[in-house]
């Protein structure tokens, strides 16, 4: 794992030190990766490989994905081109990593299956807030772009909201202190952000993504990748018996759930502040000219 993980350090550095030839190290960084997940199943031999199989296929549609985005001009965390064939592959990773996430959990105990649920259900519904309010509703009313890039685009924010709740009910179920769970967690809000960065860039024409964005993409294949090598990566899809299933303390986890439901109502009280303030602009502007 730690040779994986050497590697692709070397490999993410190169790709910034170098710009003429980042296609390629880019390409070898999505390899690595894949072959990562590969070697992780054949060396460890976990009894219930489904979801670590499905992970892997996920990585290999990400790669994918890069190189027909390569092929079709563009660079990856730049603007142009969007959407091109490219996205057949990168919307192909949710699929796959969802139910890979839902193959280790399977086993889990009905009473940690449900609980857990409640609560994932509960941050699935403040992030699908904060992504309406921020990104579907902004990008809905862009007139340069036609329905079918608005809906790609926002299935990627959605597909990315439901991958990292279902990384954060692993620990939930009682996976806090195992290594490959917190590296799955970390490469899915790696994800995340570089998607929501990338979003960001096409609300706002003047501003270029940059670096910055590339850099969720590859924790996303370097941690996944060595998730897959850790020796612990058999115990992920087995239920985690005697063990407390709780993320945090119960008063913490309490409190944290309470400030997600109140998301919604926060946003809504942010909105209603700024409809006052608009509907009040056109009164004051004419008092001023009427004075003037």
């Amino acid at each position: 794992m730690l040779w994986f993980v050497a590697g692709a350090a070397v490999l993410v550095g190169v790709y910034l030190a170098f710009p003429a030839g980042r296609a390629l190290w880019w390409a070898l960084l999505g390899v690595l990766a894949v072959a990562a997940v590969a070697v992780g199943i054949v060396v460890h031999r976990p009894a219930h490989r489904a979801g670590w199989v499905l992970l892997g296929g996920a990585l290999l549609a990400e790669a994918a994905g890069d190189l027909a985005y390569h092929l079709a001009g563009g660079v990856v965390g730049s603007r142009q081109p969007f959407p091109t064939g490219a996205d057949v592959f990168y919307l192909l990773v949710y699929p796959l990593a969802i139910a890979g996430m839902v193959m280790f959990t399977r086993r889990d105990p009905r009473e940690h299956r449900v609980g857990t649920l409640i609560d994932v259900l509960i941050i699935a519904t403040g992030m699908a807030t904060v992504t309406w309010a921020v990104f579907v509703i902004p990008y809905s009313r862009l007139p340069h772009a036609l329905w079918w890039h608005k809906a790609i685009l926002i299935t990627y924010l959605a597909g990315d909201a439901a991958l990292l709740t279902l990384a954060v009910r692993l620990p939930l179920a009682g996976r806090l202190r195992s290594r490959p769970v917190g590296l799955l967690l970390l490469g899915a809000v790696g994800l995340l952000f570089s998607d929501a960065y990338y979003a960001l860039a096409q609300l706002h024409q003047s501003w270029y993504p940059g670096q910055p964005a590339d850099l969720g993409w590859a924790v996303f294949f370097i941690s996944w990748g060595a998730a897959a090598l850790c020796p612990s990566m058999v115990q992920v899809a087995e239920a985690p018996a005697g063990k407390s299933w709780a993320l945090a303390s119960p008063r913490t986890w309490v409190i944290a759930l309470c400030l997600t439901a109140l998301v919604g109502p926060v946003l809504l009280i942010v909105d209603s502040g700024r409809t006052v303030r608009t509907s009040w602009s056109p009164c004051t502007a004419s008092f001023c000219s009427d004075w003037c």
